[in-house]
């Protein structure tokens, strides 16, 4: 949702200020040019687009994203290349007490992050936007886009760490019923057997016992003892559960909070609430929201941070490049359509609606519709 569907060009500069943005088409033959650079942004044929998708994936996840700009050569002419960097290859440099800036001048590109590894001997130092330096024999340059949260200097944080403790309960909760189902789905007992055993067979008789009586398909079978001797029978006692109802409802608060820490809603993400309309108005207003207050200021900080920042580097950089007063925008999804609301009889004529069901034209409809008008 947040990469949208595509994008739409404005003729002028992006702006802040609505109203300085004049919403006119660009020239044709400009956007012509700028529609086959955008669908070859790295050079070996993936578009901007799909690095985007893969920002807003790092954005929504890690609250952070990389994306690098090099002045290359394409075909023997000047190509500025856009690419995304997985955040786990990326670290910011540690900012000197001696920085005229007080900022991150430079991040260290390195697989070997992935890998924990704290100081690798293989890291690539690329400056941080608007710099650019040679590096390898390219001209490159770095954006780190972050949320900003008070104290982190150097990463932002993502939504969703206010539910960090919910999603761990939410992961408990998951792994107490694989224990239910690995333990017979029955409730914990304690079985006492009297036996001249060893370790070792004591050991293995144990171990034979559990693999018949549990794990999936093993539940609810009969343990049945024949002893000659009622002193050495089994003694087995059942510890029930009293706490049911209470797991029940901490599953429930738990799927409503890391719900609302994400800026989402329940019916958004495919869970029905009960005493509430399931229609496609609640879904469409709650989407409303959610595309006002959660995706569409990320959007505008992506095009502002990222989008006219490639566009304008490549406009002064790429050979034959005429975009310089074009801005590009995201065009929004519409993932659910007022169309399903409305009353086809009431704004399409029966011919009209025939042939959306693929269906031949009625001939003498509109005599029909003149007999009736007379009566």
């Amino acid at each position: 949702m947040s990469s949208g569907a595509g994008f739409y060009a404005t003729d002028g500069r992006m702006s802040s200020i609505s109203n300085m943005e004049t919403p006119k088409a660009a020239n044709a033959d400009d956007l012509r040019e700028l529609d086959d650079y955008i669908n070859d942004i790295t050079g070996d044929g993936r578009s901007l687009q799909e690095e985007l998708e893969k920002v807003f994936f790092d954005m929504w996840s890690y609250g952070n994203a990389f994306i690098e700009l090099r002045k290359s050569r394409l075909n023997g002419a000047n190509y500025l290349t856009v690419h995304h960097v997985p955040i786990e290859y990326c670290r910011p440099k540690k900012v000197t007490e001696y920085s005229e800036t007080n900022k991150v001048e430079c991040i260290g590109i390195s697989n070997r992050f992935e890998d924990g590894e704290q100081d690798p001997a293989n890291v690539v130092e690329v400056p941080v936007y608007p710099n650019f330096e040679n590096v390898g024999g390219i001209e490159r340059s770095i954006i780190h886009i972050k949320d900003y949260s008070p104290q982190f200097f150097y990463w932002g944080l993502p939504d969703w760490i206010a539910s960090v403790i919910w999603g761990e309960m939410e992961y408990r909760s998951a792994k107490f019923n694989q224990s239910k189902f690995d333990n017979g789905y029955v409730p914990s007992a304690i079985v006492t057997m009297a036996a001249d055993m060893n370790s070792d067979e004591a050991g293995q008789f144990i171990k034979k016992f559990q693999e018949k009586f549990t794990g999936t398909g093993n539940n609810s079978k009969m343990f049945v003892q024949v002893v000659r001797d009622m002193d050495a029978k089994a003694d087995v006692q059942i510890l029930e559960n009293h706490n049911e109802g209470e797991f029940l409802n901490l599953v429930e608060i738990t799927t409503d909070k890391i719900i609302t820490a994400h800026r989402w809603t329940p019916s958004l993400a495919g869970i029905k609430t009960a005493g509430q309309l399931g229609s496609n108005q609640q879904i469409r207003l709650e989407y409303e929201i959610i595309l006002n207050t959660v995706i569409k200021p990320v959007q505008k900080m992506i095009e502002r941070r990222l989008i006219a920042p490639i566009l304008k580097e490549s406009a002064a950089y790429n050979d034959g490049a005429n975009w310089q007063n074009i801005a590009l925008h995201l065009q929004c999804m519409n993932i659910v359509s007022f169309m399903s609301t409305l009353d086809a009889s009431a704004v399409m004529t029966e011919n009209e609606q025939r042939e959306e069901l693929g269906l031949p034209p009625l001939e003498n409809q509109n005599i029909e519709a003149d007999a009736n008008d007379i009566d």
